[in-house]
């Protein structure tokens, strides 16, 4: 079988041992039990030396010259798709939207 014959999901992972191959055809099947083999042992798995500094928002200047603050916001399903299909019919993006909605706003 050529790589391009492979899913792209499938590139790069080891074929499974024997054992591996049996747990996970036991598992498919409805049969899972305490023997099925890991993936990956313990020993592998390597805590952090340090932690991590939070990220700071990014910024980010678009391709027009202007410079743009990430922010996250969360609306409810049925709004965001409102809001969605209304930047669609005056061909805006969401975030120049609510950008101008929130300046009208302020």
């Amino acid at each position: 079988m050529s790589r391009k014959d492979v899913p792209a999901f499938a590139i790069g992972r080891p074929e499974p041992t024997p054992a591996e191959a049996a747990a996970i055809e036991d598992f498919v099947a409805g049969g899972a039990t305490a023997s099925v083999v890991p993936m990956i042992s313990v020993s592998k798995v390597r805590a952090p030396t340090k932690p991590h500094a939070p990220k700071k928002s990014a910024r980010i200047v678009r391709a027009d010259g202007r410079a743009v603050k990430r922010s996250v916001l969360y609306l409810p399903p049925e709004l965001h798709k409102r809001l969605a299909v209304r930047c669609a019919e005056l061909e805006t993006t969401l975030s120049d939207f609510v950008a101008d909605a929130v300046t009208k706003a302020l």
